[in-house]
């Protein structure tokens, strides 16, 4: 599986690097909001860090929703874009979903 990030204002750029993986599988074993639990995972980050990535790194993720996402069919093609940079359904689920109740 390749993963991404942000970098800057480009789209995504390919993850190489072993702390950016753990990032990925930080958020999706402990969840978007349990940064201390992320922190501890990656052991190279602290809680500050972690919460700064993780608040950017779903910002975009919500301008690209709110730019392409124009109504409740097209959720499928949200759900599979998330996937592809390495969030686990249950993260892309909640994700979602706090995306919907934010825009009503």
């Amino acid at each position: 599986m390749q993963y991404f990030i942000f970098r800057g204002n480009d789209n995504f750029e390919s993850l190489t690097s072993q702390r950016s993986y753990l990032f990925i599988q930080g958020i999706n074993t402990y969840g978007k909001t349990k940064q201390k639990e992320v922190a501890e995972y990656i052991q190279t980050k602290n809680t500050k860090q972690v919460s700064s990535h993780s608040q950017k790194f779903f910002s975009k993720l919500q301008i690209w929703y709110e730019t392409n996402i124009t109504n409740h069919s097209m959720i499928p093609e949200a759900e599979q874009y998330f996937k592809q940079h390495g969030l686990s359904a249950k993260v892309v689920s909640q994700f979602i979903l706090e995306l919907q109740t934010k825009s009503q």
